[in-house]
C-alpha cells in the first residue's frame, strides 16, 4: 500500500497538473482501491502475506496520506474484500478525502462534472444558504435530468469550498482575476508582512478577499500547511 501511494505521488509529480474550473484551481486526486491490510512492501511477486502492520508502517502511511492532502490531492478510499475500512477511513480522512463503498464508485467519476456544475452556481446565485433541500430545489432548476446523488455530492463539494473561505463576510469575497486562483499554491514574496505565519513555506489560497487589515486592494487570503 506504502508503495503503491508513492507511485501515486510520483505520477503527479512527473504528470499531474491542475485544472481551472470555472476561477478555481483543483489538484489531482487520487483513488486507492484496497482491503485496508497492508503488506510488505518489498514483496514485487508472489502472494500477498497478510499480517499485523507494525505501528511504524501504519504511521508512514498515515503521515503520507497528510502529505498528499497538504499538497491538495485528497484520497478516495474504495474498501474491497474482508477490508480493514477503520484504516481506510483514517487514511481518506487525513488526506482531505473520504471513503466510498463499492456500491457507490460511480460517484468518484462524477466529482469534477458536480465541481463544475457547483462553481458555475456560485457564479450566478448567492449560495450561502446550507439547507440541503434550498440547495437540492436550486439544483433541480437549474440542472437537466440531476440525480440524487449528485446533490447530495454538489452539497458536500460546496460546504468543502466555502470552508476554505478566511474573508470576514461574505461581501468581503470576490473573484479577482488579476490574483493567484483559489487552490494555487504560493509562497511569500518581497512584500510579505506578516511575520511567520507562514512557517517559511507554501499556502494554498482560500479566497480573495475585497479588504484584509490596512490593504486598500483585493488580497488572497491563505492557508498554511
Amino acid at each position: 500500500m506504502l508503495a503503491g501511494m508513492y507511485m501515486a505521488l510520483s505520477a503527479i509529480a512527473a504528470r499531474g497538473t491542475e485544472t481551472v474550473i470555472n476561477g478555481m484551481s483543483v489538484h489531482p486526486r487520487i483513488i486507492l482501491v484496497s482491503d485496508g491490510h497492508a503488506t510488505n512492501s518489498e514483496y514485487i511477486q508472489g502472494t500477498d502475506q497478510t499480517s499485523t502492520l507494525p505501528v511504524e508502517d501504519s504511521e508512514s502511511i498515515l503521515n503520507l496520506a497528510i502529505r498528499l492532502g497538504a499538497d491538495q490531492h485528497p484520497i478516495s478510499c474504495v474498501p474491497v474484500g474482508n477490508a480493514n475500512e477503520d484504516f481506510l477511513l483514517e487514511i481518506a480522512s487525513k488526506s482531505g478525502g473520504h471513503l466510498v463503498p463499492q456500491q457507490d464508485v460511480h460517484r468518484i467519476g462524477r466529482y469534477f462534472k458536480n465541481l463544475t456544475e457547483v462553481t458555475s452556481m456560485k457564479r450566478k446565485h448567492d449560495l450561502t444558504t446550507k439547507d440541503p433541500q434550498v440547495f437540492a430545489n436550486l439544483a433541480r432548476s437549474m440542472l437537466k435530468d440531476v440525480k440524487d446523488s449528485d446533490i447530495e455530492d454538489m452539497m458536500l463539494i460546496l460546504l468543502e469550498t466555502d470552508n476554505l473561505s478566511s474573508c470576514k463576510t461574505k461581501e468581503d469575497e470576490i473573484l479577482d482575476p488579476q490574483l493567484p486562483l483559489m487552490g494555487a499554491r504560493v509562497r511569500r514574496g518581497k512584500d510579505w508582512a506578516w511575520g511567520e505565519q507562514d512557517l517559511r513555506g507554501p499556502g494554498t489560497v482560500t479566497s480573495h478577499c475585497n479588504q484584509i487589515a490596512h490593504l486598500a486592494r483585493p488580497s488572497v487570503r491563505q492557508h498554511f500547511l
